[in-house]
């Protein structure tokens, strides 16, 4: 089935950040799945099909388990961690790329497109200001 927007299953554990990421990213043009829970989130990922997925806002455990059981199910899509600033990502090495969550929502977008290589079809259209087209 061919679909306009990459697909993207996001995973997270605290729901004003996690809100806000997926908003950022629908914004951009993706197609977002929020999952909640690692079990759910497995259960989504084996079910359906996905251009990556973003693990951010938990445990270093549980990113490091998720890592494991994603790749189980299908270890050729791409796995972008985020991760706090006082905590460098011991397993980035296991995902396909690792971020800082305090490197903003552009780098974030930057590391998404970089890792699927696929350019989203954006659904807000930047409006230019007036001065701008001066």
């Amino acid at each position: 089935m061919a679909y306009a927007h990459p697909r993207v299953l996001c995973i997270g554990a605290y729901p004003a950040v996690f809100e806000s990421r997926n908003r950022i990213l629908e914004l951009a043009g993706f197609e977002v799945t929020p999952s909640f829970r690692g079990t759910d989130a497995i259960t989504k990922f084996a079910s359906r099909s996905f251009d990556c997925v973003v693990i951010g806002d938990s445990s270093e455990k549980l990113r490091l388990e998720l890592i494991r059981d994603l790749r189980r199910v299908n270890a050729s899509v791409p796995i972008v961690v985020v991760y706090p600033l006082a905590e460098l990502s011991i397993h980035a090495d296991l995902a396909d790329a690792a971020i800082d969550s305090l490197q903003g929502p552009e780098a974030l977008l930057r590391t998404l497109l970089s890792v699927i290589r696929k350019v989203p079809q954006f659904a807000v259209i930047p409006k230019v200001r007036a001065a701008a087209s001066r």
